[in-house]
């Protein structure tokens, strides 16, 4: 098997970038459910024949994301870092077919925008061809 359910601190990671990066949510309690739900979503439709139970991830997981879970951070979130959580999750949530359409792929979507904004040198970086291109052959 080479998906997997990811673990309550790779979900508590994606809440907290979410947070980081001032994507807006009602409840961030919900919001790490939503994307634990898809995870496990996923890997159910990748194997059918597994109960929730039988699914690779962390054994004797109850998938229940809570208060405490949800953790304030006190750092920047490494936009890197980030992107690369997303994409792990992302490959191991969209293996169903309702994916692209959900709060999940939604939100990692956001995550992945705004953490490009904040990679060292964005912001000086031109808008359009750098200067440097121009007229270059």
């Amino acid at each position: 098997m080479s998906a997997y359910i990811v673990d309550r601190d790779h979900i508590s990671y994606l809440v907290a970038a979410a947070a980081a990066f001032d994507i807006r949510s009602k409840n961030w309690t919900a919001t790490g459910q939503m994307l634990w739900d898809e995870c496990v979503k996923s890997l159910s439709c990748r194997y059918p024949h597994y109960s929730v139970d039988e699914l690779p991830g962390v054994v004797g997981e109850d998938y229940t994301f809570t208060d405490e879970d949800v953790r304030v951070v006190h750092r920047p979130i490494n936009p890197v870092e980030a992107l690369k959580a997303v994409r792990c999750y992302t490959y191991q949530s969209c293996e169903h077919d309702g994916w692209k359409d959900s709060g999940a792929c939604f939100l990692c979507q956001q995550i992945e925008s705004r953490a490009v904004g904040w990679l060292p040198g964005y912001e000086e970086a031109s808008w359009g061809a750098p200067e440097n291109w121009k007229g270059s052959k």
